[in-house]
């Protein structure tokens, strides 16, 4: 991780950190706020599974909110205007770890980190918009390549870019970073888009009342 003043984590192949990202855009915009990229790569979502009809209560409350969870995603991804088959079974569940995707952005930072915004925002436009496999390093190189208009390299050298991913996972799991999305600011981890206000807030100084309960200490 960089020592800059805001690291985004996210997770391509998460909804959540998709839901985030261009609210999150926007933020940075408005407030010309420069932001470390870091892919944190986390489990998929959880494929909720009905029990039988004379299942215990536990499995089926774990159903009902696995369930729930799916129909919410599903809602903002419609409210937003995406299609109607973006948040899909295949996207959501049978996604992959997503690995050659995160270590492709990792190689982006060194090697174009002019155009890292660019390539972020376009791998999530091509996953959840389109077909891109995010588990085949062709596929995301041949997306990045398109994406800043010149070579980059990551196909040939896509084993040193998967130490790369490995020691960089280790150390923000080291760093206690969890979720996606994520916000790293001042060395507080705030997760969810739902923190963007408060994060602003911070990221302008933090005077007066925060947008969240009560008050943050100075």
């Amino acid at each position: 991780m960089s020592a800059g003043a805001l690291t985004f984590l996210f997770d391509v192949k998460s909804p959540h950190a998709y839901l985030a990202l261009q609210p999150t855009l926007e933020m940075l915009d408005e407030l010309s706020q420069e932001v470390d990229w870091e892919p944190l790569l986390v489990a998929p979502q959880e494929r909720a599974q009905k029990p039988p009809v004379d299942g215990d209560r536990g499995a089926h409350h774990r159903w009902h909110r696995a369930a729930y969870r799916v129909r919410d995603l599903r809602r903002y991804a419609l409210a937003r205007g995406f299609a109607e088959d973006c948040f899909s079974d295949a996207r959501l569940f049978d996604c992959g770890a997503a690995r050659e995707a995160a270590a492709g952005i990792l190689w982006c930072q060194i090697h174009e980190p002019r155009q890292i915004r660019q390539v972020v925002s376009g791998l999530f436009e091509r996953f959840w918009r389109d077909s891109l496999d995010l588990n085949s390093a062709s596929d995301v190189d041949t997306a990045m390549n398109e994406i800043v208009g010149a070579e980059i390299g990551f196909k040939n050298h896509v084993a040193e870019a998967m130490t790369m991913l490995d020691t960089q996972q280790a150390q923000l799991r080291e760093a206690g970073c969890f979720d996606v999305p994520g916000y790293l600011l001042a060395d507080e981890v705030y997760y969810g888009r739902q923190h963007l206000p408060v994060v602003k807030w911070l990221l302008q100084g933090g005077s007066g009342h925060s947008p969240a309960w009560g008050r943050y200490q100075e």
